[in-house]
């Protein structure tokens, strides 16, 4: 496409490149940002184009990528007050620690399903159904005593095991 032939396709490629930018932006400073940009870069490539549907497909491209490149450039930073931002940090704080938790509790039943039964069987009773010692005693059909050991093997081996898995020997 020759220069005469670009100069006689501008009006009708301001005009949708104005179109374009309008109809994404709803601004005519910005519509008129994206026609400008778009007929500097249309008239770049112009000795490439055969013709004016060449020139009017590659303008709409062109305008539509620039609007796009200007939205994404133009990103609006909105500024929150300190108590809006306080919440925000806050409720983040929240899903961090429930994230947190939850990975936490499966790692501990995981660890918990490779201990004996038996000890598995206490230590739940006794640390997470927090039931008293004599009531354990009696469901076990075992003397305080051993219950009292095996509790506090199983918390060990517990502990050794959590230690492992969350890479803290």
């Amino acid at each position: 496409m020759t220069q005469q032939e670009y100069e006689q396709l501008i009006p009708e490629l301001r005009s949708l490149t104005l179109r374009i930018g309008r109809k994404f932006f709803h601004s005519a400073a910005d519509a008129e940002d994206v026609a400008q940009e778009s007929l500097l870069l249309v008239w770049q490539y112009r000795q490439l184009l055969n013709g004016r549907e060449e020139a009017v497909a590659l303008a709409r491209r062109v305008a539509k990528r620039i609007c796009i490149d200007l939205y994404r450039k133009r990103r609006h930073v909105v500024q929150l007050d300190e108590e809006t931002a306080s919440q925000l940090r806050g409720s983040q704080f929240e899903a961090d620690h429930e994230v947190r938790a939850a990975e936490a509790s499966r790692e501990l039943w995981q660890a918990m399903e490779q201990m004996l039964p038996r000890h598995r069987e206490l230590l739940r009773w006794h640390d997470l159904e927090e039931v008293e010692m004599d009531e354990i005693v009696r469901r076990s059909g075992m003397k305080e005593s051993s219950v009292r050991s095996l509790v506090s093997a199983a918390r060990s081996l517990l502990l050794k095991e959590l230690k492992k898995r969350f890479g803290l020997d």
